[in-house]
């Protein structure tokens, strides 16, 4: 079956939504065609043996395809029975991700459209630098006006062949490597399967169905926590820790496996079953000095992101794993306990020590051979495989609607059958052994500590810190950074001036979750505030014809139940 990298262009207009050009790279031949229409695009997929194609960042694209698809009489199947002619179905998730998309075109003749993002998560322009690539991205006009039956000029055909080209000589890469599964995650799960055989992966992670949701309660994301005594503050220098390869080193930890054995009330120790997850009622007060390390989710009183110091004396139920759980103690009184019985597991510290193992080994030779290609691989084999073991199996879909009135796609919310589980105890306990590490490496920091981003730490000063540093080491504290000048406002939202290490030449770096990069030359210490609005942004819009993306403006609010102190406000 072909291969191809594909591309559209498209019109930028709410009255005239449509693709100016598109190109095919093909990725074994390295042929390149095009065409200026979407009938012409149909004709390529039809032309010739059925074909895989691959968008990067397919949502945009394929909205084009399935409104063009509806139009010349195409319909959409929400099972999983046989495709007929002209039929197409698709995997959308109810958050809008898109996975795959299959169209029968005739008896003999299929496409299957996969996203390229979801198997390289970097944008078009960092892949060159990644891979080690020579084709670079270029840069058009987008706004320029294109009639019907343009005919692109030789730098807009240059521009759309190197986008098909970069995505399309990162996948042959990937592909050398045996590394051609619809994600990246379960690229990585697939080696894993084959390298330790699915006898021993069956025997380690057995079903667990029954004891989904509770253990769900104790998966958690990353540490993320602004230091409120920095809180919208200007710092006058100071130094960034990044921690080498978080998770995969945290892989290497003792990690549950097996059948897991229910207990009730209180964990009692057993040799056997060392590691547990523990369901508690508790109120709770943060001990002086210590950093907060509890989130409550889907409690009115209090914010899901918000890191609390207090139960406020309310009772509160927690479902912690046996990491968490120390963490929870060593930082907090906790009082009014009411043991509520959990899941106790077998560990073993080998489950991922070949796997990462292997893949360490070929990040570090491959970038002393100076062979980037398969450095970015080992990073996001490292990266990617132990949050597929946190896969939900109660996922719900969309799928879209012709509506005729408007001329676009509308969407549905459909249901699918719940998939099994794989084994969730062992994503809860890495993320657990995870947020451990950085708080407790937060901690050591003292006042010193002002901000935590799930594998980074900022310090204040320029001084040695008591952490465990070393540039290549697995789960070391590499430093990363200095910075003379910085400030913060809160989880996601700061900017720092001043140089990675290796370099001399000082620059502001801007970090503001929801404002794109491109909008970062906006960003300025005097202007970076509570209330302030920058242009630029591009929001995206379903019409009839595709999608069209219009300026709007991002403004640094406050939320409701804070102050511009950092302070709290209650009632």
């Amino acid at each position: 079956m072909d291969k191809w990298s594909c591309d559209f262009e498209t019109i930028n207009d709410i009255n005239d939504c449509r693709i100016w050009a598109w190109g095919a790279y093909n990725i074994d031949t390295q042929n390149f065609i095009w065409g200026t229409n979407l009938d012409e695009f149909l004709e390529f997929l039809i032309k010739g043996e059925s074909k895989t194609v691959y968008f990067h960042n397919a949502a945009f694209d394929c909205e084009f395809l399935m409104t063009h698809l509806f139009r010349r009489g195409y319909s959409h199947r929400r099972n999983d029975s046989k495709l007929l002619s002209k039929e197409f179905k698709t995997l959308i998730s109810d958050d809008g991700l898109f996975y795959t998309m299959k169209i029968r075109h005739t008896s003999n003749c299929t496409t299957t459209i996969y996203d390229s993002l979801k198997i390289i998560p970097l944008k078009v322009a960092a892949i060159p630098k990644a891979f080690g690539l020579d084709s670079l991205k270029g840069d058009i006009e987008y706004n320029k006006d294109r009639p019907i039956g343009y005919i692109p000029d030789e730098n807009e055909l240059s521009y759309l062949h190197n986008d098909c080209k970069i995505v399309g000589q990162a996948l042959k890469i990937m592909f050398g490597e045996g590394l051609v599964k619809m994600t990246q995650a379960s690229n990585a799960l697939n080696f894993y399967k084959q390298m330790i055989g699915n006898k021993r992966f069956n025997d380690w992670y057995p079903n667990i169905d029954d004891s989904y949701d509770f253990i769900k309660a104790s998966y958690k994301g990353g540490f993320v926590y602004l230091n409120p005594k920095y809180r919208n503050k200007e710092i006058n220098g100071g130094e960034v820790y990044d921690v080498n390869s978080l998770y995969p080193a945290m892989m290497l930890k003792p990690l549950p496996w097996g059948e897991p054995k229910f207990f009730y009330g209180r964990y009692q120790d057993d040799p056997d079953y060392p590691l547990y997850i523990q369901g508690l009622f508790c109120s709770f007060e943060l001990k002086e000095g210590y950093l907060p390390t509890i989130q409550l989710k889907h409690n009115y009183r209090f914010s899901d992101t918000e890191y609390l110091k207090s139960s406020d004396g309310e009772v509160v139920y927690l479902v912690l794993t046996s990491v968490d759980l120390k963490l929870f103690f060593d930082h907090y009184e906790v009082y009014n306990i009411d043991y509520a019985g959990g899941y106790m597991y077998h560990q073993s510290d080998m489950l991922f020590r070949q796997y990462v193992e292997y893949w360490n080994k070929v990040k570090v030779e491959s970038a002393l051979n100076g062979n980037k290609g398969m450095r970015q691989i080992a990073k996001l084999m490292l990266n990617s495989l132990y949050g597929k073991f946190g896969t939900n199996p109660k996922a719900n879909v969309k799928w879209p609607t012709w509506c005729e009135e408007e001329e676009r796609i509308r969407y549905v919310v459909g249901e699918l059958p719940p998939r099994k589980t794989l084994y969730l105890p062992v994503a809860s306990f890495i993320t657990s052994y995870a947020r451990d590490w950085t708080i407790r490496s937060a901690q050591k920091c003292k006042e010193r500590f002002i901000y935590a981003d799930t594998d980074s730490l900022h310090i204040v000063g320029h001084e040695p810190i008591d952490l465990d540093i070393d540039d290549v080491r697995l789960g070391a504290w590499k430093n990363e950074s200095t910075f003379s000048k910085g400030k913060y406002l809160r989880a996601k939202c700061y900017i720092e001036y001043g140089h990675e290490h290796g370099k001399t030449e000082d620059e502001l770096k801007v970090t503001v979750a929801g404002l794109p990069a491109s909008c970062y030359s906006q960003v300025t210490f005097e202007n970076f505030q509570y209330g302030q609005i920058y242009t630029g942004k591009l929001q995206q819009h379903r019409v009839s014809g595709g999608i069209v993306l219009s300026d709007t403006t991002f403004e640094i609010k406050l939320l409701t139940n804070e102050t511009e102190s950092g302070t709290i406000k209650l009632g």
